[in-house]
Protein backbone atom coordinates (compact mmCIF):
# COMPACT_ATOMS: atom_id res chain seq x y z
CA UNK A 1 0.00 0.00 0.00
CA UNK A 2 0.95 3.50 -0.98
CA UNK A 3 1.98 5.79 2.12
CA UNK A 4 1.65 9.23 2.10
CA UNK A 5 2.79 12.02 1.83
CA UNK A 6 4.85 10.58 -1.18
CA UNK A 7 8.12 11.80 -2.07
CA UNK A 8 8.93 11.40 -5.51
CA UNK A 9 10.21 12.62 -8.91
CA UNK A 10 8.26 14.16 -11.67
CA UNK A 11 9.28 12.15 -15.14
CA UNK A 12 6.77 13.72 -17.59
CA UNK A 13 4.83 16.32 -17.90
CA UNK A 14 2.38 17.76 -20.85
CA UNK A 15 -0.47 20.84 -19.69
CA UNK A 16 -2.38 19.28 -16.70
CA UNK A 17 -0.67 15.64 -17.00
CA UNK A 18 2.19 14.26 -15.33
CA UNK A 19 3.59 11.38 -13.87
CA UNK A 20 5.66 10.80 -10.32
CA UNK A 21 7.76 8.50 -10.03
CA UNK A 22 7.87 7.89 -5.98
CA UNK A 23 11.35 6.68 -4.11
CA UNK A 24 9.90 3.31 -3.80
CA UNK A 25 9.90 2.98 -7.80
CA UNK A 26 6.34 3.11 -8.44
CA UNK A 27 5.00 5.43 -11.17
CA UNK A 28 1.50 7.50 -10.46
CA UNK A 29 -0.55 9.76 -12.79
CA UNK A 30 -0.05 13.24 -10.69
CA UNK A 31 -2.26 16.42 -10.56
CA UNK A 32 -0.64 19.66 -9.10
CA UNK A 33 -1.87 22.07 -6.50
CA UNK A 34 -2.35 25.61 -8.06
CA UNK A 35 0.88 26.07 -6.40
CA UNK A 36 2.76 23.55 -7.57
CA UNK A 37 1.41 24.12 -11.02
CA UNK A 38 5.54 25.17 -11.80
CA UNK A 39 6.31 21.02 -11.39
CA UNK A 40 8.57 19.94 -14.37
CA UNK A 41 10.62 16.72 -15.38
CA UNK A 42 13.12 16.13 -13.18
CA UNK A 43 11.35 17.83 -9.85
CA UNK A 44 11.46 16.31 -7.01
CA UNK A 45 8.09 16.51 -5.22
CA UNK A 46 5.80 15.70 -2.55
CA UNK A 47 2.00 14.56 -2.84
CA UNK A 48 -0.51 13.68 -1.37
CA UNK A 49 -3.39 10.99 -2.42
CA UNK A 50 -5.96 12.40 -4.83
CA UNK A 51 -7.71 9.31 -5.38
CA UNK A 52 -7.35 5.56 -6.03
CA UNK A 53 -5.36 5.87 -9.10
CA UNK A 54 -3.25 9.32 -8.82
CA UNK A 55 -1.53 11.41 -6.74
CA UNK A 56 -1.64 15.74 -5.97
CA UNK A 57 1.49 17.36 -5.81
CA UNK A 58 1.59 19.43 -2.89
CA UNK A 59 5.04 21.29 -3.25
CA UNK A 60 8.33 21.17 -5.22
CA UNK A 61 11.69 21.20 -3.91
CA UNK A 62 14.01 23.72 -4.55
CA UNK A 63 15.88 22.96 -8.18
CA UNK A 64 19.98 22.61 -8.46
CA UNK A 65 19.63 23.38 -12.22
CA UNK A 66 16.61 24.04 -15.40
CA UNK A 67 16.63 24.18 -18.88
CA UNK A 68 14.90 27.51 -20.36
CA UNK A 69 13.43 28.01 -22.83
CA UNK A 70 10.84 30.59 -24.41
CA UNK A 71 7.41 29.78 -25.23
CA UNK A 72 4.97 30.45 -28.21
CA UNK A 73 3.99 33.31 -26.60
CA UNK A 74 7.58 34.73 -25.95
CA UNK A 75 7.61 33.70 -21.95
CA UNK A 76 10.23 31.82 -20.21
CA UNK A 77 9.40 28.36 -19.88
CA UNK A 78 11.39 25.52 -17.35
CA UNK A 79 11.58 22.61 -19.11
CA UNK A 80 13.17 20.45 -17.20
CA UNK A 81 15.51 20.80 -13.71
CA UNK A 82 17.87 18.81 -11.46
CA UNK A 83 20.22 17.88 -14.08
CA UNK A 84 23.78 17.35 -13.75
CA UNK A 85 25.14 17.79 -17.97
CA UNK A 86 23.77 19.03 -20.52
CA UNK A 87 24.33 16.81 -23.83
CA UNK A 88 24.10 18.87 -26.53
CA UNK A 89 23.42 16.83 -30.05
CA UNK A 90 23.76 17.98 -33.13
CA UNK A 91 24.50 15.59 -36.61
CA UNK A 92 25.62 15.97 -39.97
CA UNK A 93 21.77 15.57 -40.93
CA UNK A 94 19.92 17.75 -41.02
CA UNK A 95 23.67 19.95 -40.52
CA UNK A 96 25.34 21.65 -37.60
CA UNK A 97 23.66 24.88 -36.52
CA UNK A 98 26.65 26.68 -35.01
CA UNK A 99 24.48 28.91 -33.88
CA UNK A 100 22.24 26.96 -31.47
CA UNK A 101 25.30 25.11 -29.91
CA UNK A 102 26.10 28.47 -28.43
CA UNK A 103 23.05 29.17 -27.13
CA UNK A 104 22.54 25.81 -25.26
CA UNK A 105 26.36 26.63 -24.36
CA UNK A 106 24.81 29.91 -22.49
CA UNK A 107 22.10 27.85 -21.20
CA UNK A 108 24.52 25.31 -19.70
CA UNK A 109 26.99 27.66 -17.98
CA UNK A 110 23.43 29.65 -16.80
CA UNK A 111 22.27 26.40 -15.39
CA UNK A 112 26.00 25.99 -14.25
CA UNK A 113 26.00 22.70 -15.28
CA UNK A 114 29.00 21.09 -17.61
CA UNK A 115 28.08 20.71 -21.07
CA UNK A 116 29.30 18.34 -23.83
CA UNK A 117 29.10 18.41 -27.87
CA UNK A 118 28.31 14.83 -29.68
CA UNK A 119 28.27 14.93 -33.01
CA UNK A 120 25.93 12.19 -34.20
CA UNK A 121 25.58 10.17 -37.30
CA UNK A 122 29.64 9.67 -37.49
CA UNK A 123 28.52 6.63 -39.97
CA UNK A 124 26.96 9.23 -42.91
CA UNK A 125 30.72 10.68 -43.19
CA UNK A 126 33.64 9.69 -45.18
CA UNK A 127 36.73 10.22 -43.60
CA UNK A 128 37.64 13.23 -44.94
CA UNK A 129 34.03 14.87 -44.01
CA UNK A 130 34.55 13.65 -40.62
CA UNK A 131 38.52 15.13 -40.45
CA UNK A 132 36.63 18.63 -41.47
CA UNK A 133 33.75 18.17 -38.94
CA UNK A 134 35.88 17.84 -36.46
CA UNK A 135 38.03 20.96 -37.34
CA UNK A 136 34.82 23.11 -37.84
CA UNK A 137 34.19 22.14 -34.28
CA UNK A 138 37.90 22.68 -32.77
CA UNK A 139 37.17 26.37 -31.30
CA UNK A 140 35.39 24.38 -28.99
CA UNK A 141 37.73 22.13 -27.57
CA UNK A 142 40.18 24.94 -27.34
CA UNK A 143 37.55 26.65 -25.34
CA UNK A 144 37.84 23.43 -22.87
CA UNK A 145 34.52 22.28 -23.77
CA UNK A 146 34.32 18.51 -23.95
CA UNK A 147 33.31 16.77 -27.67
CA UNK A 148 32.92 13.76 -29.18
CA UNK A 149 31.76 12.11 -32.18
CA UNK A 150 29.72 8.63 -32.09
CA UNK A 151 26.80 7.04 -34.67
CA UNK A 152 23.60 5.54 -32.34
CA UNK A 153 23.71 3.29 -35.06
CA UNK A 154 27.29 1.99 -34.30
CA UNK A 155 27.11 0.98 -30.75
CA UNK A 156 31.03 0.60 -30.00
CA UNK A 157 31.33 4.50 -30.72
CA UNK A 158 29.24 4.77 -27.91
CA UNK A 159 31.65 3.67 -25.41
CA UNK A 160 32.84 7.67 -24.49
CA UNK A 161 29.35 8.66 -24.01
CA UNK A 162 28.58 5.73 -21.86
CA UNK A 163 31.86 6.55 -19.39
CA UNK A 164 30.81 10.67 -19.93
CA UNK A 165 27.35 10.34 -18.45
CA UNK A 166 27.86 7.11 -16.35
CA UNK A 167 25.92 7.84 -12.80
CA UNK A 168 24.54 11.42 -13.63
CA UNK A 169 20.94 12.97 -15.01
CA UNK A 170 21.96 14.18 -18.18
CA UNK A 171 19.37 16.35 -20.21
CA UNK A 172 19.81 15.53 -24.16
CA UNK A 173 19.10 18.81 -26.49
CA UNK A 174 19.54 19.50 -29.87
CA UNK A 175 17.45 20.35 -32.90
CA UNK A 176 14.85 18.01 -34.70
CA UNK A 177 16.41 15.09 -36.56
CA UNK A 178 19.91 15.27 -35.11
CA UNK A 179 19.34 11.61 -33.48
CA UNK A 180 18.95 12.25 -29.96
CA UNK A 181 15.94 9.62 -28.87
CA UNK A 182 18.20 6.75 -30.74
CA UNK A 183 20.74 7.56 -28.76
CA UNK A 184 19.04 7.34 -25.54
CA UNK A 185 17.76 4.29 -26.20
CA UNK A 186 21.22 2.88 -25.72
CA UNK A 187 20.91 4.44 -22.15
CA UNK A 188 17.42 4.07 -21.13
CA UNK A 189 16.01 0.33 -20.52
CA UNK A 190 12.98 0.95 -18.93
CA UNK A 191 11.50 2.84 -21.75
CA UNK A 192 8.63 0.59 -22.50
CA UNK A 193 7.53 0.71 -19.25
CA UNK A 194 7.80 4.53 -19.02
CA UNK A 195 5.15 4.43 -21.91
CA UNK A 196 3.18 2.44 -20.04
CA UNK A 197 2.61 4.80 -17.61
CA UNK A 198 2.30 7.67 -19.70
CA UNK A 199 -0.79 5.42 -21.46
CA UNK A 200 -2.27 5.03 -18.08
CA UNK A 201 -1.82 8.48 -17.15
CA UNK A 202 -3.78 9.55 -20.10
CA UNK A 203 -1.09 10.88 -22.16
CA UNK A 204 -2.35 9.70 -26.17
CA UNK A 205 0.22 8.33 -28.29
CA UNK A 206 1.01 11.12 -30.40
CA UNK A 207 1.20 13.28 -27.39
CA UNK A 208 4.18 16.32 -27.61
CA UNK A 209 5.60 15.36 -24.23
CA UNK A 210 7.70 18.42 -23.21
CA UNK A 211 10.68 15.62 -21.89
CA UNK A 212 10.44 12.86 -20.12
CA UNK A 213 12.98 11.64 -17.33
CA UNK A 214 14.46 7.60 -17.77
CA UNK A 215 16.43 6.06 -15.05
CA UNK A 216 19.51 4.47 -16.02
CA UNK A 217 21.63 1.16 -15.37
CA UNK A 218 23.94 3.26 -13.49
CA UNK A 219 21.91 4.71 -11.67
CA UNK A 220 21.74 8.24 -13.26
CA UNK A 221 19.61 9.67 -15.55
CA UNK A 222 18.82 11.02 -19.51
CA UNK A 223 16.14 13.45 -20.27
CA UNK A 224 15.08 13.08 -23.78
CA UNK A 225 13.88 16.77 -24.59
CA UNK A 226 11.98 17.54 -27.88
CA UNK A 227 13.86 18.42 -30.59
CA UNK A 228 13.22 22.49 -31.53
CA UNK A 229 13.77 24.29 -34.66
CA UNK A 230 15.49 26.93 -32.83
CA UNK A 231 16.26 28.11 -29.33
CA UNK A 232 16.70 31.31 -27.79
CA UNK A 233 18.18 32.98 -24.77
CA UNK A 234 17.49 35.89 -25.98
CA UNK A 235 15.03 35.94 -22.39
CA UNK A 236 18.44 36.03 -20.53
CA UNK A 237 20.38 39.37 -19.58
CA UNK A 238 23.59 40.36 -21.87
CA UNK A 239 26.01 40.16 -19.15
CA UNK A 240 24.96 36.08 -18.35
CA UNK A 241 24.90 35.60 -22.35
CA UNK A 242 28.74 37.19 -22.21
CA UNK A 243 29.52 34.93 -19.10
CA UNK A 244 28.85 31.93 -21.15
CA UNK A 245 31.05 32.37 -24.11
CA UNK A 246 34.24 31.27 -21.86
CA UNK A 247 37.00 32.57 -23.89
CA UNK A 248 35.20 35.86 -24.79
CA UNK A 249 34.66 36.28 -20.81
CA UNK A 250 38.00 35.39 -20.36
CA UNK A 251 40.32 38.08 -22.60
CA UNK A 252 37.63 40.84 -21.74
CA UNK A 253 38.96 41.00 -17.91
CA UNK A 254 42.00 42.82 -19.77
CA UNK A 255 39.97 44.80 -21.93
CA UNK A 256 40.95 49.13 -20.98
CA UNK A 257 37.09 49.45 -19.92
CA UNK A 258 34.99 47.18 -17.26
CA UNK A 259 31.86 47.91 -19.76
CA UNK A 260 33.96 47.46 -23.33
CA UNK A 261 31.24 46.31 -25.79
CA UNK A 262 34.29 43.98 -27.74
CA UNK A 263 33.24 45.63 -30.86
CA UNK A 264 34.43 49.50 -30.85
CA UNK A 265 36.10 50.51 -28.03
CA UNK A 266 40.28 51.10 -28.32
CA UNK A 267 42.22 48.67 -26.57
CA UNK A 268 39.69 45.59 -26.57
CA UNK A 269 41.54 42.81 -25.36
CA UNK A 270 38.50 40.68 -27.20
CA UNK A 271 39.06 42.67 -30.48
CA UNK A 272 42.74 41.95 -30.08
CA UNK A 273 42.13 37.90 -29.55
CA UNK A 274 40.08 37.56 -32.47
CA UNK A 275 42.80 39.57 -34.61
CA UNK A 276 45.40 36.92 -33.96
CA UNK A 277 42.90 34.11 -34.32
CA UNK A 278 42.42 33.17 -30.43
CA UNK A 279 38.77 33.69 -31.05
CA UNK A 280 37.20 32.44 -33.22
CA UNK A 281 35.39 34.46 -35.75
CA UNK A 282 32.21 32.70 -35.87
CA UNK A 283 32.10 32.43 -32.39
CA UNK A 284 32.40 36.01 -31.81
CA UNK A 285 29.41 36.74 -34.34
CA UNK A 286 27.39 34.98 -32.67
CA UNK A 287 28.49 36.26 -29.66
CA UNK A 288 27.42 39.97 -30.76
CA UNK A 289 24.40 38.29 -32.80
CA UNK A 290 23.21 37.02 -29.32
CA UNK A 291 24.07 40.51 -27.03
CA UNK A 292 22.11 42.43 -29.65
CA UNK A 293 19.21 40.50 -29.69
CA UNK A 294 19.52 40.16 -26.09
CA UNK A 295 20.10 43.91 -25.58
CA UNK A 296 16.35 44.82 -27.65
CA UNK A 297 14.78 42.45 -25.56
CA UNK A 298 15.76 44.23 -22.39
CA UNK A 299 14.89 47.59 -23.77
CA UNK A 300 11.22 46.17 -24.60
CA UNK A 301 10.78 44.86 -20.86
Amino acid sequence: MTQFPLSGRVIAHHRAHRVVRSDDGNMHPATARSKAQSAVVGDRVQCSEADADTVCIESVEPRSSALERLDRRGRSRILASNFDRMIIVSAPTPGIDYLMIDQYLVAAHSARVRPLLVINKSDLLSQDQRRQKEESLACYAQCGYDLLVCSAMEPQSLATLNAAIDGQACVFVGQSGVGKSSLIRHFAPDQEIAVGALSRAGFGSHTTIAAYWYVTESGGAVIDSPGVREFRVDFLPPEQIAAGFLEIAAHARNCRFNDCTHQHEPDCAVKGALASDSISQRRYANFCSLIAESTAMTQKR
